[in-house]
C-alpha cells in the first residue's frame, strides 16, 4: 500500500480484509511511503469474467484504531494468450509481434507490457505493447542479449507473456 508519513513501528502493523468476517494479517514496514502486507489465496471461483473487490484497512498500533479509508483490492484472474504470430524472429529483435488473447483485463492501463524471458524465467525484458484491439495486443521483440547474453548469436527459445499491469502476467 502506498501513503505518506508511515513510521517503521515493527511487529505492530495490522491489515484488516472484510471478507465475510473480517481477517487480520501482519503488515510490515518498506518506506515512509509503502507498507506491505500478504494477502490471503485468491478465491477458488475467480474466473477471467468474474473478480472480487474486497475492502483493506490498515492499522499502525497493533489493531487499536484502523483506517477508514474504504481503499478496495481486486483479486482477478491473469490474462490469458491464445496465440501469436509469428512463432520466429531475428536476435537483433524489433520484430513486430501479434499475440491473440482470451481474456485481457484492463485495455485502458498505460502499463500494458510484453515480457521475454529465458525458458526457466531467470532472465526477462519487458517491452511495451505499442496497440491492442478487441482480439489482439502488439508488441516489438528485444533485441536477444537483452533478455540473456547467451542467447547473442545463436538465438533460441524464449517464453512470452502479456501484463496489463506490469506486475501480473499471463501464464
Amino acid at each position: 500500500m502506498f501513503g505518506s508519513n508511515f513510521i517503521p513501528v515493527a511487529h505492530m502493523i495490522k491489515c484488516q480484509y472484510f471478507f465475510d468476517t473480517p481477517l487480520i494479517v501482519t503488515g510490515r514496514y518498506v518506506n515512509n511511503f509503502t507498507l506491505e502486507c500478504d494477502l490471503p489465496p485468491p478465491p477458488t471461483d475467480i474466473t477471467p469474467f468474474n473478480e472480487l473487490r474486497i475492502v483493506v484497512e490498515v492499522s499502525l498500533n497493533d489493531g487499536v484504531q484502523y483506517t477508514k479509508d474504504g481503499l478496495v483490492f481486486t483479486y482477478r484472474h491473469n490474462e490469458i494468450m491464445s496465440h501469436m504470430y509469428p512463432l520466429r524472429g531475428f536476435t537483433y529483435g524489433n520484430t513486430y509481434l501479434t499475440i491473440g488473447y482470451q481474456y485481457f483485463y484492463d485495455k485502458s492501463s498505460i502499463r500494458q507490457m510484453c515480457r521475454f524471458s529465458t525458458l526457466d524465467e531467470k532472465h526477462h525484458f519487458t517491452t511495451r505493447i505499442i496497440t491492442f484491439d478487441d482480439k489482439f495486443v502488439y508488441c516489438y521483440t528485444p533485441p536477444a542479449y537483452l533478455i540473456s547474453e547467451n542467447l547473442r548469436y545463436s538465438g533460441g527459445q524464449v517464453r512470452v507473456r502479456i501484463s496489463s499491469n506490469n506486475r501480473d502476467f499471463s501464464d
